[in-house]
């Protein structure tokens, strides 16, 4: 072999080897990425050694080779203005290159995990797979690492396509409700506000609420808005809300509130912000039992107060029948007495 090839292939071979010691990895990147609107929630992904190299059993080291455990954490209210999803970050942390048996590629199967008290409304993404390639080879001190990730196809067979990171996306889905307050009746005082309280609650499906819920007040007079007017307060846990000083089609929408949570709607008060009025109260509107949140939620909260009027005109019947009946009588013995006169 020419001397010249001989050294060209020699520096080569060295740079290949410098190549791959500086490849050597001890972590590969996790991202999960979900629509901005969702709670604050960590996200866990597990790994599990699926492969390894002829001559090796697979058995005896699923458990010591396996990837350190990765967790994402997307934070709500992270999203730029304009951006549509929040994101998290993780790693998965790879074994020291002296743990492995012998030179070779170790595959690793990653997904994320399905926790045990799931978050209503999130949609959590086991079926995006990758494949984590460690590859062992003798570098200059000995055992060193380089990983690659792979995509999955459909069939669950890894691809030659590589990723920079293990990229898994989720959904979240949320809907609304909209509660309005009507006043009506010819006692009514459409000035008169009133106290609703909404309250939120776990669904049936064994998920959990997460306080994010908000609430945004409408008043029906926007162009003269009173600075006591409609206003929401939030409890402590976040599932109950206090919608004070509403009155006729005043309005509030709460937004972000995860199908199937079940909701219910009192009035506090029904007297008003007069005393002594007794207003007649309703709560319609409602789907499901006692309020489940669906695609289109709206109730109305109404109150009527119909009293009679006092106009200081006596309109019972009863004195008329009294004045008729003394004419009556009047006329009776006027005819009686002529009577007796003739006679």
């Amino acid at each position: 072999m020419n001397k010249k090839l001989l050294a060209l292939l020699l520096a080569i071979l060295m740079v290949a080897v410098s190549a791959c010691a500086m490849a050597d990895t001890s972590s590969v990147a996790v991202v999960k990425t979900i629509d901005k609107d969702a709670p604050t929630e960590t996200f866990t992904f597990e790994s599990e050694l699926v492969s390894v190299p002829n001559g090796i059993t697979l058995d005896n080291y699923k458990a010591t080779l396996n990837l350190t455990s990765a967790t994402a954490e997307v934070t709500a209210g992270s999203a730029g203005t304009g951006d549509t999803t929040i994101t998290g970050s993780g790693t998965f942390g790879i074994p020291a290159a002296s743990s492995y048996p012998a030179v070779g590629i170790y595959k690793y199967r990653v997904k994320e995990v399905e926790p045990a008290q799931k978050t209503s409304g999130v949609s959590y993404n086991t079926t995006t797979q990758y494949e984590v390639w460690v590859t062992i080879y003798n570098g200059t001190n000995g055992y060193e690492r380089a990983a690659s990730i792979h995509t999955v196809g459909d069939d669950g067979t890894a691809t030659d396509t590589k990723a920079t990171e293990v990229a898994i996306r989720n959904t979240y889905a949320a809907n609304s409700l909209t509660v309005t307050k009507t006043v009506s009746g010819s006692s009514a005082d459409l000035r008169d506000t009133f106290q609703i309280t909404v309250t939120f609650t776990d669904p049936d499906d064994g998920t959990k609420l997460k306080s994010n819920i908000t609430a945004i007040a409408t008043e029906s007079d926007s162009t003269t808005p009173d600075a006591n007017k409609v206003s929401v307060t939030k409890n402590f846990d976040g599932y109950t809300f206090v919608i004070n000083n509403v009155n006729n089609n005043d309005y509030v929408t709460f937004s972000n509130i995860p199908a199937g949570v079940k909701y219910t709607v009192v009035e506090t008060n029904d007297v008003g912000s007069i005393s002594g009025k007794r207003y007649t109260s309703s709560v319609t509107g409602y789907t499901g039992d006692n309020g489940v949140i669906e695609t289109t939620n709206a109730v109305t909260v109404a109150n009527s107060l119909n009293e009679q009027l006092d106009t200081g005109v006596n309109t019972d019947n009863t004195p008329y029948i009294l004045l008729m009946a003394l004419v009556a009588i009047m006329a009776l013995a006027f005819v009686a007495k002529k009577r007796s006169v003739r006679e």
